[in-house]
């Protein structure tokens, strides 16, 4: 499909290098899926611009509530590319949603569970 649109575009005279770029960054933004469905519709209504198919991705994602994505931007740096988080376990957090009660000396403390 991809390269439909860019075989219309150079037929129509647009820059082919742009039309790549703006499509690298719609694919890098929102995915292969919905770039594939917002290409086939651009061209079924025969506006086969990267406007276009970056408007018909929005309308999409606003038709089905999602949020707006955020570009996150990486430094070229294997330590920071390859970093594995993991998530530990939240339970500890358990305490801090207990009501805090008093001592007989007046000081605050946790409930105990």
């Amino acid at each position: 499909m991809e390269q439909k649109i860019l075989e219309v575009r150079a037929k129509r005279g647009g820059n082919i290098g742009t039309v790549t770029m703006r499509l690298l960054v719609l694919l890098d933004t929102y995915g292969a899926e919905r770039l594939e469905v917002a290409i086939r519709e651009a061209l079924e209504r025969d506006v086969p611009h990267h406007h276009a198919i970056q408007q018909i991705i929005e309308r999409t994602r606003r038709e089905e509530g999602a949020v707006p994505p955020l570009p996150v931007s990486l430094p070229d740096d294997p330590r920071v590319r390859d970093l594995t988080v993991r998530p530990h376990d939240l339970s500890t957090y358990d305490n801090l949603a207990q009501p805090i009660k008093e001592d007989d000396d007046g000081e605050a403390c946790a409930t105990a569970q």
